[in-house]
């Protein structure tokens, strides 16, 4: 049994007063004895060390409450074993029953000369007139099995470990989320659609209901067609025709005998004249939508919006310029896989992993999936652009912190440090750690700040999103003609 249980027990039970020294052994209230030297299952220097043995542990928890300068005085004197400093808390803790077990408790690792003392502490209460004729033993055994039962359970809880949490699952390299992410897209998109479809399926059959009520109402529906409905010029000009043919005038009801005798009758064709003179009014109000005070066609509006939208470049894929050389956090060998994975490499162990500079061309083809439905083309490259018309699909630039990475910038007093107009035409992004600080320089640029950590992996992802919601804001607000 190991006596850092028993004493646990006694001082959860407020009877440490009846654990007490006597000549080379501790006796624990007549219940248990072990020797002074027994070795506890509590390991020093946060289980580096070697085992306390019971008396330093007991003498410590003694004086607990003392100057520790005293504490060490004292236990030297004695020729004891002070406990460390690192150790108090967490030995005292679990004593009191505020913890229920030690990462520096191994029951395993004690030498067995501290589990064979129970005997002799039996055969002591016997020989010193301690029998069943008092009742004392009826109330050792139950108090017994509970210590040895706590010891079991002690030892299993002991040897506990966990292995796996919330925290170490979401902070493992490279987890992502973007199938979950996905998955929710398209079950909004289905919904959209079936609501869509819903609403279509209701209309027609709105539709379909009010033909059918006026069928059965005899009204004959009411033809929806421009082709088809029937205006005040047109109907003057086919009662017209019908005056010159000499017949009766077409829509007109002499009385109730001719409404009831003459509906099925077809009016007759107007005439050749009025028939050109109809089809060149009808032409005219094609070319004239705006003096005739009527709606737009759909052609005519889709032109008018079409004239309205900003050209698409030549070439619309954005470009963005990293810097050169190995000593940025950025540059063409991991700026890939960090820009479309959210997963943040060092360049030598981007180098390491297999990247590669681009072969034949001086910028890398990306395909961004975060924050779009589609994967949406990006070049990145660490050369300034040749032409005026590259320049204008440059969008963004990550910052080294010094202003000669800008002196082949084609704006005004980027060739002289003056960065101003600069990041008003570009977008600049300064890529940082956590933990080191902001020259104070940069903080005096127009430039968006992210960090991502020196060793930890778990904000990478973050970091990104921020960097392509950034970005978006900017293409919108100041370029024009690119596909982002």
């Amino acid at each position: 049994m190991d006596p850092l249980s028993v004493l646990r027990t006694f001082m959860i039970n407020n009877e440490l007063d009846q654990v007490v020294e006597s000549g080379s052994s501790i006796n624990f209230g007549g219940r248990y004895s072990f020797e002074n030297t027994a070795p506890t299952a509590y390991r020093s220097g946060q289980g580096k060390g070697d085992f306390y043995d019971l008396q330093t542990v007991l003498f410590y928890v003694k004086n607990q409450d003392r100057n520790y300068g005293d504490y060490l005085k004292a236990a030297k004197d004695k020729g004891l074993m002070q406990v460390k400093l690192l150790d108090r808390k967490d030995l005292v803790d679990y004593l009191t029953g505020k913890r229920e077990t030690s990462d520096y408790i191994q029951l395993s690792a004690v030498p067995s000369s501290a589990a064979g003392d129970e005997a002799p502490a039996k055969r002591a209460r016997i020989e010193g007139g301690v029998g069943a004729a008092d009742g004392q033993d009826i109330e050792m055994v139950p108090a017994a099995d509970a210590a040895a039962e706590h010891s079991a359970l002690h030892a299993i809880i002991a040897n506990e470990r966990q292995l796996r949490d919330r925290n170490t699952m979401l902070s493992v390299p490279g987890r992502s989320f973007k199938r979950v992410l996905d998955l929710l897209d398209s079950v909004v998109k289905e919904e959209i659609a079936r609501n869509t479809y819903e609403e279509r399926q209701k209309e027609a059959n709105r539709k379909k209901a009010e033909v059918e009520r006026q069928k059965r109402e005899g009204v004959a529906p009411q033809p929806s067609g421009r082709y088809q409905r029937e205006t005040a010029p047109d109907g003057a000009l086919q009662q017209l025709g019908a005056q010159n043919l000499g017949l009766q005038q077409v829509g007109f009801a002499a009385g109730p005998a001719a409404a009831v005798a003459q509906p099925q009758q077809a009016p007759p064709p107007p005439p050749p004249q009025a028939h050109q003179q109809q089809k060149r009014r009808e032409h005219e109000k094609q070319l004239t939508p705006k003096s005739s005070g009527k709606p737009l066609s759909g052609t005519a509006k889709d032109l008018k919006r079409k004239s309205k939208e900003p050209q698409l470049l030549r070439n619309p894929t954005p470009i963005i310029m990293v810097p050169p050389g190995g000593s940025s956090l950025i540059n063409m060998l991991n700026a890939p896989e960090f820009l479309t994975e959210g997963n943040y490499k060092t360049p030598q162990a981007a180098a390491a992993a297999g990247a590669k500079l681009p072969e034949g061309k001086s910028y890398h083809t990306i395909l961004r999936k975060i924050g779009r439905a589609k994967s949406i083309k990006y070049h990145i490259t660490d050369k300034e652009p040749t032409s005026q018309e590259d320049w204008k699909r440059v969008v963004g630039v990550f910052c080294l912190g010094k202003p000669w990475q800008f002196k082949k910038f084609p704006f005004t007093g980027a060739s002289n440090g003056d960065l101003v107009d600069t990041f008003q035409r570009v977008s600049g992004v300064y890529l940082h750690y956590s933990d080191e600080p902001i020259d104070a320089q940069v903080k005096q640029w127009n430039v968006k700040m992210i960090k991502i950590g020196r060793h930890s992996r778990e904000g990478d992802a973050d970091a990104v999103r921020a960097f392509w919601t950034h970005l978006d804001g900017f293409i919108k607000a100041h370029k024009k003609g690119l596909i982002y």
